[in-house]
């Protein structure tokens, strides 16, 4: 069977929103600035990011990790540290050449620390555990060698509620398994988790909770998604309560920025999250061979998200590369360093994945998993994981 969604290009764009946001507030002609600062475009890809990355961990989940909680926790890390470890460094580098050039270092934040903060011991070590939960409130970072670091702390949050879930669920189907109620510790576990987000979700929107956990009901929503067109049961009526929540996150954020100070577009924002869901869920209901080309621009997606702020270090410094010049060879540079980054690294990690994960991708029927507790299916050849 083919199991690939056309979803890599689609992650590219997201992506692309994001640097345009960044460069086109920063170094982008003046009379651009005012125009792209209120749409915040980039901040509304990261959000349709987080309802895919719901979706693509629910079908991995599917197929491969229902009872191999370890196996999914060790392959989100493969995905995520070594190239977040490598742009750590990259940029870290790039402060350290603008510092010793003579030129200021200027952040995206309205005022930067001095360089012997910046490159202080402590905050070196604090931005390479930044991704990690909850080792980022130990040690905290006084300058972001990636500002963007925070979505990514985001997702391994929501990867460690997804291991948790699938550790509970394992021991609980063990413990039932005399009871010949295996079923039940599937439906439990999954109602808990997604309860207790909710829950979360609901406290942080009132305050009552960091706001980290206010993000829950996107990855909720893609996650929901996925069980609607696998056809479980239940599944409609959970993703219409997560949508129903992101709409109230939405509409929660303040209306003036609370760094900037600048009015946001709000109703130009929910169409373009609208419209960025509605092309998530079309796209994601077809299943194809595997397509070389949209695969590839998939695999940009994430290292063009880390190293897009590793040129902008350079382009901040320079005001007299701003305008459509910095505008036009900070994405070039930040896409030819992205797709240096996944030649080097994509076929080593790549390997190694395949080796944690067992081999090829395996389909789990969900209705079958809650009804047997184990895990089987049919070979893929391709996936989105």
């Amino acid at each position: 069977m083919d199991h690939y969604r056309p979803l890599g290009a689609f992650r590219l764009l997201l992506a692309m929103l994001v640097v345009i946001q960044h460069y086109g507030t920063t170094v982008a002609p003046p009379a651009l600035v005012p125009e792209l600062l209120p749409l915040e475009v980039g901040s509304v890809a990261v959000l349709i990011f987080f309802v895919l990355s719901g979706f693509v961990i629910a079908e991995a989940v599917d197929r491969s990790y229902a009872e191999k909680p370890l196996a999914f926790l060790a392959n989100r890390l493969l995905r995520i540290m070594p190239v977040f470890v490598l742009c750590t460094t990259l940029s870290i580098v790039a402060h350290y050449l603008v510092f010793l050039s003579g030129l200021p270092i200027v952040g995206v934040l309205p005022t930067t620390p001095a360089p012997e903060v910046i490159f202080s011991t402590k905050n070196i070590i604090a931005n390479f555990v930044a991704v990690l939960p909850p080792l980022n409130d130990v040690i905290e970072s006084d300058h972001n060698f990636l500002p963007v670091i925070w979505a990514l702390r985001t997702e391994m949050l929501f990867y460690l509620c997804v291991f948790l879930s699938l550790l509970v669920t394992r021991r609980l189907a063990g413990v039932l398994a005399a009871k010949r109620r295996r079923k039940d510790a599937y439906l439990i576990t999954l109602l808990a988790c997604y309860g207790t987000g909710m829950a979360a979700a609901v406290a942080a929107v009132a305050g009552w909770a960091p706001p980290i956990f206010g993000f829950f009901p996107y990855f909720a929503g893609g996650y929901a998604l996925y069980l609607c067109y696998r056809g479980v049961a239940g599944a409609a009526a959970f993703l219409a309560a997560s949508l129903g929540m992101v709409l109230v996150h939405f509409t929660s954020l303040a209306p003036v920025h609370p760094v900037y100070g600048y009015v946001r577009a709000q109703q130009p924002q929910l169409a373009l999250l609208i419209t960025l869901m509605l092309t998530l869920a079309v796209l994601a209901a077809f299943r194809m061979r595997t397509s070389r080309t949209d695969r590839g621009l998939g695999d940009l997606t994430y290292p063009l998200y880390l190293v897009h702020p590793i040129p902008l270090v350079v382009l901040l410094a320079r005001p007299d590369f701003h305008g459509w010049i910095g505008l036009i060879a900070g994405c070039a540079a930040s896409l030819l360093v992205a797709a240096v980054v996944t030649g080097l690294l994509d076929p080593l990690v790549g390997r190694i994945r395949e080796r944690v994960r067992g081999g090829p991708i395996h389909r789990v029927d969900f209705a079958s998993a809650f009804a047997t507790g184990r895990a089987g299916g049919t070979v893929s050849k391709s996936d989105n994981d």
